[in-house]
């Protein structure tokens, strides 16, 4: 079977969510959607589907009391939502949060999110793990970078040693000049600990001091851990 998320605009509604569900044929089965009160602009950012044909969604949805609020969803194989959950850096604050990518256990169901949240005046890095049952949060981490810059996570991984590697792009000063970085963190999946992080900061210019920077978009973890980024 092919699953298929998006997002669609709707007179009524704004743009909404759409979940597409075909069948190896590719014969349409279901179509889903999902839409926040009002007008409003929703949006999925990422979908990892189990073999059982449950679909994990991240993204974002539009709150007029907390602004845009980080969404996840689980979807059965039949497109019969079992539970919604949001989340925000900030609650107190109207801000713009939003999920960048998912992961799952296998074994448990449980969720593992990042990406990113207003923090004051700038966004700082989340990841949040929910419980595959009742989308419950477990517990939730935010990093943000030595300075006062927007930090993102981008991608996540979870492995069946009980570890979550998740990447994410983050901002300081060298030399006065602004960089951007690329972080890949490895955590303990039970609790969040962080066991290790690494940096890589971009390759520096011929009669330069500074690194020229870097941003990631994407992390694949082999079965035997290795990273690549």
């Amino acid at each position: 079977n092919v699953y298929v998320v998006g997002n669609t605009s709707n007179a009524g509604t704004g743009t909404d969510i759409v979940l597409l569900k075909y069948d190896s044929n590719l014969n349409p089965m279901f179509t889903k959607f999902y839409s926040s009160a009002g007008i409003a602009d929703d949006g999925a950012t990422a979908m990892r589907v189990e073999p059982n044909g449950v679909c994990n969604i991240v993204g974002s949805c539009y709150d007029v009391t907390y602004g845009n609020r980080l969404l996840v969803m689980k979807y059965w194989g039949n497109g019969v939502l079992l539970w919604k959950k949001y989340h925000d850096v900030a609650p107190s604050t109207i801000g713009s949060d939003i999920g960048n990518a998912i992961s799952y256990d296998p074994v448990t169901g449980d969720l593992y999110v990042t990406g990113r949240g207003v923090n004051g005046t700038n966004y700082d890095w989340s990841v949040i793990k929910y419980r595959g049952v009742d989308g419950a949060k477990m517990w939730t981490k935010l990093y943000a970078g030595l300075n006062s810059f927007d930090d993102s996570g981008v991608d996540i991984s979870y492995v069946s040693s009980g570890v979550v590697y998740v990447t994410g792009n983050s901002k300081s000063i060298v030399s006065g000049i602004t960089n951007p970085s690329i972080v890949l963190r490895k955590l303990n999946s039970s609790d969040g600990s962080q066991l290790w992080a690494k940096t890589y900061t971009g390759i520096t210019a011929t009669g330069s001091v500074t690194p020229l920077g870097a941003t990631a978009s994407s992390t694949v973890v082999t079965p035997s851990e290795n990273i690549y980024v």
